[in-house]
């Protein structure tokens, strides 16, 4: 099975011109993928699926 390729939400937010705040709303709604690395804590760092972020950029560039 491959991995996929993770960044950090602070990485994913600039590709997206978006806050990490704006990113963990966004995993949360379900819009990206992601995880959190200790889910059992309440502030733990999220890592998102590059994939994820890829497709919201590609879907962006559709709309122009």
């Amino acid at each position: 099975m491959e991995e996929r390729e993770v960044v950090t939400a602070k990485e994913a937010g600039k590709m997206l011109s978006v806050s990490p705040t704006t990113i963990s709303r966004m995993v949360r709604a379900k819009e990206l993928e992601g995880f959190k690395l200790n889910p059992g804590r309440r502030n733990s760092p999220l890592r998102i699926y590059l994939d994820s972020v890829q497709a919201i950029l590609d879907s962006r560039q559709n709309l122009e």
